[in-house]
């Protein structure tokens, strides 16, 4: 499971559109595998900050912040953080789903994903799929 963390808290609508589109089944009727925290105390905070709050029991390798730029945007892309590998790339809302299950089911290496990041930084999915 990943834990995708609200760290902006300025626009509940943004927020409302995230949640909505991460628990929104992809075409063969898959949702992502993440828990939605919205923890005031998380308020502000970069990755840097958020990584050592996460409690100790959560064994996980990902974990998604939905900051300033994801609500800065109309695809939502949130901060998606491989805690193995401490790097991170953007992924819009719709295609978080597919990302995290290819990544949690080491389908895909996160180096595949990071190669498919436009050049705005932004990963929208894989060509022809």
């Amino acid at each position: 499971m990943t834990l995708l963390i609200r760290t902006d808290f300025a626009d509940q609508a943004g927020w409302d559109a995230l949640c909505s589109a991460v628990r929104t089944p992809s075409d063969e009727g898959s949702v992502a595998d993440v828990a939605l925290v919205e923890e005031p105390g998380y308020a502000g905070l970069s990755t840097e900050q958020v990584i050592p709050l996460l409690p100790e029991d959560v064994a996980q390798r990902l974990v998604a912040l939905a900051d300033q730029v994801t609500f800065s945007s109309h695809e939502l892309p949130v901060l998606l953080v491989d805690l193995l590998e401490q790097r991170s790339i953007r992924v819009v809302a719709s295609e978080l789903q597919s990302v995290e299950t290819e990544l949690s089911l080491a389908n895909l290496e996160f180096d595949d994903v990071a190669r498919e990041v436009e050049e705005d930084g932004v990963f929208r999915g894989f060509p022809g799929f």
